[in-house]
């Protein structure tokens, strides 16, 4: 896991296989990626590593690299039509629990969000605002200035925060 994590990113890789090893029945690669792009502190991340044009949306290609790397250990399961992403046995999903939901705040955040998808609280044109603080580009040494969404019409600063709007094109 650790290789992925390298590759991909260390919170993207922690966030999404927490959500794969909550959810009971697993996730389909869509709700992963719904999940994750409602996540402030992976979109952050991604963020700063990839410069994203669209700075709501974690991209699909993420998924795919994560599924790509996981082969072996994560599979595909077919419930009721719909293919969902699983654990390939009971340790990897031990040792995933054991990696990727021993913190507790963690788990909390991560359980409130997947709870918030699946009722549909984000949903019908709701609106989640995205926030990151400005501290966290400067800790990896990245100032606003070089970062190209600082200019776009739809942010919203306030102090050191930065906000957008999730529905706003």
């Amino acid at each position: 896991f650790y290789s992925v994590e390298n590759k991909l990113g260390q919170r993207f890789v922690f966030r999404a296989l927490g959500y794969i090893t909550m959810a009971k029945a697993g996730l389909t690669e869509v709700e992963l990626e719904d999940i994750l792009s409602l996540d402030n502190i992976v979109l952050g991340d991604v963020i700063v590593a990839t410069y994203l044009k669209n700075p709501l949306r974690i991209s699909y290609d993420l998924v795919a690299r994560l599924k790509e790397e996981l082969e072996g250990y994560l599979v595909e399961r077919q419930v009721r039509n719909v293919t969902l992403m699983v654990w390939a046995n009971r340790h990897l999903h031990l040792i995933a629990q054991k990696l990727y939901l021993s913190n507790e705040e963690d788990v909390h955040q991560m359980h409130s969000l997947l709870a918030e998808y699946f009722l549909g609280a984000w949903s019908g044109g709701r609106k989640k605002i995205f926030t990151y603080d400005n501290n966290h580009f400067t800790s990896l040494n990245i100032s606003h200035h070089k970062n190209p969404h600082h200019q776009q019409s739809h942010e919203k600063p306030s102090s050191d925060k930065y906000s957008y709007d999730r529905q706003t094109p």
